[in-house]
């Protein structure tokens, strides 16, 4: 594993960072796409990104961190390094909770929806109806022609006949006239099936559909097993599609998609050949034009990792057929496993544009437009599957979990709706989560295990008393389902790193918060462990970008609790991690922000715990432009943390002299800081640190205009300021700023706690270990 070496601090570690040399490459079109993205990961109603001191002095306030945190909940206790006496650490949250919680989608009926049967089901469905059939055991010319090399996807010709493209009259002039002719029946009525003799096969039939072959299929006398006949044909090289009954597993067919060449088969009496296809026996050939569902099914039984293999299948099936729904939407959802934000978009809504009534489809759109920061359609894309009465229930709790993240994003009335969400889509995925369908039962536990974690990361944000148990409970559930699944039910050892990076995603927002270290040991040990096992570059890049961002939560924590050497350290690991998984995320906005962020939380340790202010500015300046950069208008998403962290920034460019810059990152805070109070994030009194700032600054500038108006700004929303304080485990008066108590796990999640008799594992505890 390629490692880059960057020392914790200084100006070398800045010198030499490859995650900045990709940032400065990546689509400037995609960076002024970039709304507030991660908001899911930056928003919070509880805490600021760095806390700011409210007492201002005569010159610029400065950035001060959180208090030490006490001993985790979540994790074995690790000692962090307190702040020293003199430091500032008399904070106060920032922003509410409020009672009233709006209809951001209204429930629709959930009156028996019909069930969705997995993608590969229905390709294999289709792929064995009646028209399948197969190519020859023998015969020297004709096997030369079936293997004929291409440079891409051809069907295979069979003694001068090629499916697809032979005439009826082009046919009879290679063969003759047939010995039978017969109406074709079932899925084919209305064409016609042209039989010949043709040794050494015992039989070979030509259907016919618009005057043109639409298959050939051949009857061979020899038996012969998948092998030998691949090995005779020369399609060593293609991977096989296997096609199986969707209700016993007996194998039927084997399938070569680029020749469009089929073996049926039946069971060996070989040996240990029941599970191995190409000890099958070959009954017959059919030859049929290249058909883009079996490229789908194909990618449908790579394996999951499979990336770069998987989009390739894809990709074929589109090109063979343009108008393929399924594969379009087939290759989103692999575009969006692999971080390819933009990809995944146009995929997606060409699969909607192509079969706009099919719900899955349209979620899968609403997922990448999330990815791309188009947070409104996101929206907008969502409700509609919400109130598509068609959906199936698997669908309907994807919608919800993913609606539940879009309302994070929003106002204070929005994102109060935010659990509930997650909870409808618990209790939908709750029942799908013992279906006997591999396919919808997997993708029902992974979405719970995604809806447990981003509960806990709500509440994580928000001001509820005893809340740090409650986020650890959600996570151990989250947890428990995840070991479960890998263990009895094919996941994979990403479903750990995801609970590790989410947990510390959840410690981040946390005040005061946790060790991180243990939680940090548990991501590293399970992405060596997975990319031990995986050659695919797509799979390894999601790896190590996933990684990165469990390191980059790990800074966020360690600047919290005042240990700024291990914070510097963790950041080192970050720009390693994240710089080795970047090359396909070079126009996703979450990327570039997520990197941004990194920028500023170094640079905010320095300024913040060594008091070097030279040396945050040098960190500062790489993530500037990602994080000021122009963001589309919303009226979905408010900022939340962004402002703070613009006019933190502007505090060290005044120090270092590079007044202009300052005054404009300030003011460009303050603009963002008031959209957070409009919205009801933010309490109206954070302004004054701002405001401070800017009238200290014009002041310091001679502009006494200026300086005299923020400074009246100071005082009004001084005066505006609520008089009650929260103070940590306090019931504070007033509706509007009540802690609340944090909601606990859901019924479902209390039948799936570990050690119950459903059979969810027990939650995996991190490791005492340290990473430092």
């Amino acid at each position: 594993m390629r490692r880059t070496t960057v020392t914790p601090t200084g100006e070398s570690s800045r010198r030499h960072d490859p995650l900045g040399r990709w940032l400065s490459g990546v689509s400037r079109a995609a960076l002024l796409g970039a709304s507030v993205v991660g908001a899911a990961v930056l928003s919070a109603q509880g805490a600021l990104a760095v806390d700011l001191v409210y007492d201002l002095p005569e010159d610029i306030v400065a950035v001060a961190s959180d208090r030490p945190a006490v001993d985790s909940v979540l994790v074995e206790k690790r000692e962090g390094s307190p702040l020293e006496a003199d430091e500032a650490t008399d904070l106060e949250p920032i922003s509410d909770v409020s009672e009233y919680e709006p209809e951001l989608a209204e429930p629709v009926d959930q009156a028996s929806p019909p069930s969705t049967k997995g993608a590969a089901n229905s390709a294999q469905a289709e792929a064995t109806d009646s028209r399948v059939a197969a190519l020859p055991d023998n015969g020297a010319k004709t096997l030369k022609e079936a293997a004929a090399p291409t440079n891409g996807p051809a069907a295979a010709k069979f003694h001068g006949v090629t499916p697809g493209l032979t005439t009826r009259d082009q046919l009879i002039v290679e063969w003759g006239e047939p010995q039978t002719v017969a109406d074709a029946k079932g899925e084919t009525a209305g064409g016609e099936v042209l039989g010949y003799e043709l040794p050494p096969f015992k039989q070979v039939e030509a259907l016919i559909e618009n005057d043109v072959v639409a298959v050939v299929r051949v009857t061979l006398v020899e038996k012969t097993t998948v092998q030998q006949m691949g090995d005779r044909l020369r399609l060593g090289e293609i991977d096989i599609v296997q096609i199986a009954d969707p209700m016993s597993d007996e194998l039927l067919a084997v399938a070569f998609p680029e020749k469009g060449l089929t073996f049926l088969t039946q069971s060996s009496n070989q040996k240990g050949s029941s599970d191995d296809p190409l000890k099958a026996t070959v009954t017959q050939l059919v030859l049929e034009p290249i058909d883009a569902r079996t490229f789908v099914l194909r990618s449908e039984q790579r394996g999951a990792h499979d990336l770069k293999a998987k989009l390739a299948d894809l990709q074929k099936a589109v090109e063979a057929d343009p108008a393929c729904a399924q594969a379009y939407w087939a290759k989103a959802v692999q575009h969006l496993a692999a971080g390819q934000s933009e990809a995944a978009n146009l995929a997606a809504a060409e699969a909607v544009k192509l079969a706009p009534s099919d719900p899955a489809y349209r979620l899968t759109l609403a997922e990448s437009l999330r990815d791309t920061a188009e947070y409104d359609a996101a929206v907008l894309e969502t409700r509609k599957v919400l109130d598509d009465q068609s959906a199936s229930d698997l669908v309907r709790a994807g919608a919800f979990d993913l609606m539940g993240r879009l309302a994070a994003m929003g106002d204070k009335a929005i994102a109060g709706k935010t659990i509930d969400f997650h909870n409808t889509a618990i209790t939908i995925a709750d029942k799908i989560a013992t279906s006997a369908d591999d396919s919808e039962r997997r993708m029902a536990k992974d979405l719970l295990v995604s809806s447990h974690l981003s509960v806990a990361k709500e509440i994580a944000r928000r001001n509820y008393n005893n809340k740090a148990e409650t986020v650890a409970e959600w996570i151990g559930r989250a947890s428990g389902i995840a070991e479960e699944r890998i263990a009895d039910d094919g996941g994979g050892l990403e479903l750990r790193l995801q609970v590790a990076r989410q947990a510390l995603e959840a410690l981040a927002q946390l005040r005061p918060t946790k060790d991180p270290g243990p939680w940090v040991t548990e991501a590293k040990e399970t992405a060596e462990a997975l990319l031990a096992e995986c050659a695919d570059p797509l799979m390894r890049a999601r790896i190590h970008w996933e990684l990165g961002e469990a390191y980059h939560y790990a800074v966020r924590i360690e600047h919290v609790r005042g240990d700024a050497q291990q914070a510097l350290t963790y950041g080192s690991y970050a720009i390693n991690e994240l710089s080795e998984g970047a090359a396909p995320r070079t126009t996703s906005p979450a990327a570039e922000m997520m990197v941004g962020q990194l920028y500023f939380y170094l640079g905010a340790v320095n300024a913040v715990h060594k008091q070097d202010h030279a040396e945050a500015v040098g960190w500062y300046d790489k993530g500037r432009d990602v994080l000021t950069a122009e963001r589309p208008q919303s009226d979905f998403v408010v900022p939340r943390r962004d402002g703070e962290e613009l006019v933190s920034m502007g505090v060290s460019y005044w120090s270092q002299d590079q007044k202009d810059l300052a005054i404009e990152l300030t003011e460009s805070g303050a603009r963002m800081m008031e959209r957070a109070v409009a919205a009801g994030v933010l309490d109206s009194d954070n302004l004054a640190v701002p405001y401070g700032n800017l009238a200290t600054m014009y002041k310091k500038v001679e502009n006494g205009a200026k300086a005299l108006e923020y400074g009246r700004l100071v005082q009004s929303v001084k005066s505006e300021a609520p008089k009650a304080t929260l103070v940590p485990g306090a019931m504070p008066s007033g509706s509007a700023a009540r802690q609340q108590k944090a909601p606990g796990a859901s019924p479902t999640a209390q039948r799936r706690q570990p050690n119950q008799q459903q059979g969810v594992r027990q939650a995996r505890v991190p490791s005492k270990t340290t990473t430092r």
